[in-house]
C-alpha cells in the first residue's frame, strides 16, 4: 500500500493481461468435462453438438441418440398434424427459428392440437441432427399431457353383480 501511495506507475514487471473470453468449442469443452450430459439444458446439448469438438459432440449425442426425452419447447411452425418444428433454447425462440424437427407417432387429433407461438410439453427421442444451422430431428412424438384431455371420457365403472 505504502508503494502504491508514493509510486504512480506499477512497479516494474506488473502487467494486466487482456481477458479472453473462451471460445464455443472451449465451452462447449468445459460443459463436457464438468457435467452429465443428463444434467445439461436443450441448449447447453446444442452448444456442444454445434460448437464442440468432434469428440465432445460424440460423447453428448452417443447419451441422447434413441433415448426418450421429455421436455418443453415453443411452437414456431405446425407443418401437420403428425410434424411439428419448435425451438428449444431461449435464443431460438427469441429469433422464431426451429432447433427441433418432431415427428409424432400419430397425427394429433383436432381437439388437443396446440397453438403456434405457445409452449409444448412433449416426449421424443432424438434420431439425429445438424451441427449448423442446429435441428435436431426426433421421431415418436407424444404429447404430455396434465391431467385426462378436455372432453375425455371417465372409463367405465365396472361393478360385481348383485347375489
Amino acid at each position: 500500500m505504502t508503494q502504491t501511495a508514493s509510486t504512480p506507475t506499477p512497479p516494474a514487471g506488473f502487467t494486466v493481461s487482456q481477458y479472453v473470453p473462451p471460445t464455443p468449442a472451449e465451452q462447449a469443452a468445459d460443459l463436457v468435462k464438468n457435467k452429465k450430459v443428463e444434467e445439461m439444458s436443450f441448449a447447453e446439448w446444442q452448444l456442444v453438438l454445434s460448437e464442440g469438438k468432434p469428440e465432445d459432440a460424440e460423447k453428448v449425442w452417443n447419451v441422447l441418440k434413441g433415448k426418450p426425452l421429455q421436455m418443453q419447447a415453443h411452437i414456431i411452425e405446425i407443418t401437420s398434424p403428425s410434424n411439428l418444428k419448435l425451438a428449444g433454447s431461449q435464443d431460438d425462440i427469441d429469433a422464431k427459428r426451429a432447433d427441433i424437427d418432431l415427428t409424432m407417432t400419430a397425427a394429433i387429433p383436432k381437439t388437443l392440437m396446440p397453438k403456434p407461438d405457445a409452449d409444448f410439453q412433449f416426449e421424443g427421442t432424438p434420431v439425429s441432427y445438424e451441427p449448423k444451422p442446429f435441428v435436431m430431428k426426433m421421431n415418436e412424438g407424444a404429447l404430455l399431457t396434465k391431467g385426462p384431455a378436455p372432453g375425455a371420457k371417465k372409463p367405465p365403472v365396472h361393478k360385481k353383480p348383485a347375489q
